[in-house]
């Protein structure tokens, strides 16, 4: 059970801090196309903007759900405890 339990936790951090990860990606790439080319390419600015439309998501499902879980909670099976 302790192992079902972290694997859980696991699952929603990586979910959690998913969009973060990818918006470093986009800088990255950002970075280094606007050394080589004049343009940046269209698939940079959907790595970049991705990872908006991703919290911005996760922030209306903790809105809208009755429980107050967020997507990652739902995908993960946890739910944060409130004294």
């Amino acid at each position: 059970m302790p192992f079902r339990a972290n694997k859980a936790v696991f699952i929603r951090n990586v979910l959690k801090f998913l969009p973060w990860e990818i918006a470093h990606f986009g800088v990255h790439q950002l970075l280094h196309f606007e050394g080589y080319e004049s343009q940046t390419p269209f698939w940079v600015w959907t790595v970049l903007i991705l990872p908006q439309v991703m919290v911005f998501t996760y922030f209306l499902s903790m809105i809208f759900d009755k429980e107050g879980k967020s997507v990652y909670d739902k995908i993960a099976g946890t739910r944060v405890m409130r004294k």
